[in-house]
């Protein structure tokens, strides 16, 4: 990773990577249809990284009897009930990474999920002063895969997109931050997303000895 000197400011996602909890987009979505006596036989992988009105609006193409206008409601109170069972934890050094790198440079937090959901998760992990800004669901019009939101956490740091690392865990994710003409660390090795990065963690204690110095060094 010498191209480490290069980078000015570091983005990461929130859910599935500096939080466990993937499974629990899973486990919401098999629950609300579940309810409806449906079974979907859908990777719901496929629905890790975007927002929940695109998943709903995915899941009623995919399954029409799903169709119902309180469907996105549905499936947050469902995430939401299910991390109250199984409060999801931190991706390991996720929270000691994130505070190094916040000493050093710039951040952003750019996440899915809504500005509640990620305030709430941001306190629990006491990284209230981690980030730079966050740019949450809402803030910009389309969700990844499409790069608008990592532009937008660009921009409003004065940061030009090449000097610039996104750490990812879903493959919508991961897309979203090359086309952004951003480096990118897929977290997860046997994930989605590393199939499209060229590099790959399980968590951040993987990274170079040395690797936050060589931040923005050049």
């Amino acid at each position: 990773m010498d191209w480490a000197g290069d980078i000015q400011g570091v983005f990461f996602d929130m859910d599935g990577t500096l939080l466990d909890s993937e499974h629990l987009t899973d486990g919401a979505i098999e629950q609300v249809a579940k309810a409806k006596g449906l079974e979907l036989a859908v990777d719901c992988s496929r629905f890790h990284g975007v927002t929940w009105q695109e998943t709903a609006e995915t899941l009623i193409r995919l399954e029409p009897r799903l169709d119902d206008p309180n469907l996105v409601e549905d499936l947050q109170a469902s995430f939401h009930t299910e991390m109250l069972r199984a409060p999801p934890q931190e991706i390991p050094g996720a929270v000691a990474f994130v505070r190094h790198v916040a000493a050093r440079c710039p951040t952003a937090l750019v996440s899915s999920s809504h500005r509640e959901s990620v305030a709430a998760v941001v306190a629990r992990l006491g990284l209230d002063e981690g980030f730079s800004l966050w740019v949450c669901a809402g803030d910009v019009g389309p969700s990844k895969p499409n790069p608008a939101c990592y532009l937008e956490a660009a921009k409003r740091l004065e940061l030009a997109p090449q000097n610039c690392l996104v750490f990812e865990d879903s493959q919508a994710g991961v897309e979203a931050g090359q086309a952004a003409g951003m480096r990118v660390i897929a977290v997860g090795k046997q994930g989605p997303g590393a199939r499209l990065a060229p590099w790959a963690i399980d968590h951040f204690n993987e990274l170079p000895a040395g690797f936050v110095a060589a931040l923005g060094a050049r």
